[in-house]
């Protein structure tokens, strides 16, 4: 009998709440090569996964005995996806369409390894430190063309997912305001006093954040957002950082206070910033790679034509800098170093 919490079961899992699991989501959940490959050729073997290759993509679908497994074992958690012709990977060939499913299944493995929790609810109400996929959002609600992967409430902060590829990012203004809409809506059912919703970008490489900074509409479209923040991550061990430091705020309001321990407050800002450092220039710490603030901070110094500092982990310092004016300084954190002090 498969155990719930063993990395089987959870892989599955992961199979089928995005419908098709690419290869980089297993990479992700499972990064030791030698253990990934014994799991994937002991579930193949047992017919309970298959390999799914069309137009150049390969990617992981359920079989029928794992669905029915599934199923069986948890009928609640698993109905919305496998009952009733509702299975994701039925009769899903487009290549739009499997991107998307891959997209999905990145995203759930990057919270699955920060978390590894079930996603499941309570009562029928979204409690914290649960992961709602795409199809269970919009269970709630009709958002036609959201390109949400899905919404994560940790420590009753709501988290909206999003993931972009290889391409540029576009993001479609008012149907993402009317999936915040939703979002709220949906936390109010929750125990839960927050006020705001934030949102996570998944993308392959910090690249993809210098082109949705560079990107012509995205700027505005984000500072104009009722998203509170909206934070780069990168689908890698860095982004596995980023999210442990964001899942667990005393972790991160402690490396904020450090960052910001030697910087001087003005009782009048009209500057967004942390801080001025000791040349009175006004500072940015950006470690989350919130780009909707690192806009707001470099609009604001360019009307204000006036030089700062931005404070950045050292693997996202070269695409913060190619967005920055000469204006702007770019000190760096090492990430090592975090990682050995603060989560070891």
């Amino acid at each position: 009998m498969m155990e719930k919490n063993s990395q089987a079961y959870q892989l599955l899992t992961l199979i089928c709440m995005s419908g098709e699991c690419s290869e980089k989501a297993v990479s992700i959940f499972i990064p030791e090569q030698d253990q990934r490959n014994r799991l994937l050729a002991k579930l193949i073997a047992n017919k309970l996964v298959k390999k799914y290759q069309k137009d150049n993509m390969t990617g992981l679908r359920l079989t029928r005995k794992s669905k029915e497994f599934l199923y069986t074992s948890e009928p609640d958690r698993f109905s919305l996806y496998l009952s009733n012709g509702a299975d994701y990977s039925m009769r899903r060939s487009s290549i739009t369409t499997r991107n998307r499913q891959h997209g999905i299944s990145e995203t759930i493995a990057m919270i699955q390894r920060v978390c590894m929790e079930k996603y499941q609810r309570q009562e029928n109400k979204p409690n914290i430190s649960t992961f709602l996929s795409a199809k269970e959002v919009k269970s709630n609600g009709t958002i036609i063309n959201s390109k949400l992967t899905g919404v994560w409430l940790n420590e009753n902060i709501p988290w909206v997912c999003y993931h972009t590829a290889e391409e540029s990012f576009f993001w479609y203004e008012n149907v993402e305001k009317r999936a915040a809409a939703l979002v709220h809506s949906m936390i109010k059912t929750a125990d839960t006093k927050t006020s705001s919703v934030n949102a996570l970008l998944f993308g392959n490489t910090m690249t993809q954040a210098k082109m949705c900074l560079e990107s012509p509409k995205m700027p505005m479209a984000l500072q104009n957002s009722n998203l509170h923040r909206f934070c780069f991550i990168p689908l890698d061990e860095n982004g596995i950082m980023l999210l442990q430091l964001l899942k667990n705020r005393e972790l991160y309001e402690n490396l904020f206070s450090i960052l910001t321990e030697d910087l001087h407050k003005k009782e009048k800002n009209y500057i967004l910033n942390d801080g001025y450092n000791k040349d009175r220039l006004p500072v940015l710490v950006c470690i989350d790679c919130d780009l909707k603030r690192l806009i707001s901070f470099k609009t604001h110094l360019d009307y204000a034509n006036c030089s700062g500092e931005v404070i950045c982990f050292d693997f996202q310092k070269a695409a913060i800098l190619e967005f920055c004016n000469d204006n702007i300084e770019i000190s760096t954190v090492d990430s090592e170093k975090v990682r050995e002090l603060f989560l070891s």
